[in-house]
């Protein structure tokens, strides 16, 4: 659970952090690496959810895996996407 709320909040953040450089340019083009890639990329944990999802496909818990997966995947775009449009309001 800790994992999947990461993922939402840095993908929120993603959403917000990309209108501000690349629509509004509130921010330096420059920090889109940074800001982005970098600090928001290391702070959501994609290879944590990858193996948490292997661990529960190798204990034969394949309900729990796919969960996992469509939790995260599926909470992550919608997070993004409302990052996007909180973005776009402000």
């Amino acid at each position: 659970m800790a994992i999947l709320l990461t993922n939402s909040f840095g993908s929120l953040l993603i959403g917000l952090a990309y209108v501000f450089i690349e629509e509004k340019g509130i921010l330096p083009a420059a920090s889109r690496a940074f800001l982005i890639i970098g600090l928001l990329g290391a702070f959501t944990t994609f290879s944590t959810f990858s193996l948490d999802s292997i661990r529960l496909i190798e204990q034969g818990e394949w309900i729990m895996a796919l969960g996992n997966i469509f939790a995260n995947v599926c909470v992550s775009l919608i997070s993004v996407t409302v990052g996007l449009y909180i973005g776009r309001w402000l």
